[in-house]
């Protein structure tokens, strides 16, 4: 049955973040996600092996938890130790399940150093240099 009260809308959604947008001009497809800013928000994320009993948490739940462990690690300096020491068993205990493959390092900004983490270069076709263009912008300076 037609409901005449409903209403189609096209857009986009990022399989990233799973935004949902209706853009300005449906006949270009955007090069990114306006939220998350993710070239390949039109692609599925790969899976990655992960343990038998892992939840996969994704999204703004990953965040809400990542910003709550740091939070954590700024105000208990035992807590903090033991993400240094053990990251993986701290992810874990977080709800952060990490593939066993997997190599953690935790480091700490100081006073007169800042680490700069360079991404994992994506595959050979994996992002044009228009998509590369539209995230180059991500600079945070705080020093």
């Amino acid at each position: 049955m037609n409901d005449p009260h409903k209403v189609m809308i096209e857009g986009f959604k990022c399989l990233r973040c799973e935004y949902a947008w209706v853009p300005k001009d449906l006949k270009n497809p955007p090069v990114t996600c306006p939220r998350c800013r993710s070239p390949l928000w039109n692609r599925q994320r790969q899976n990655v092996k992960m343990e038998e009993s892992a939840t996969v948490v994704g999204g703004a739940e990953w965040r809400k938890r990542y910003a709550k462990m740091i939070g954590k690690a700024w105000s208990d300096a035992a807590y903090k130790e033991r993400l240094m020491r053990d990251p993986r068993a701290v992810f874990t205990e977080a709800g952060l399940e990490v593939p066993s493959s997997l190599e953690l390092a935790v480091v700490e900004d100081s006073v007169d150093k800042r680490y700069l983490v360079l991404p994992l270069k994506p595959a050979e076709g994996e992002i044009d240099e228009e998509a590369l263009a539209g995230v180059a912008g991500g600079i945070c300076t705080y020093w």
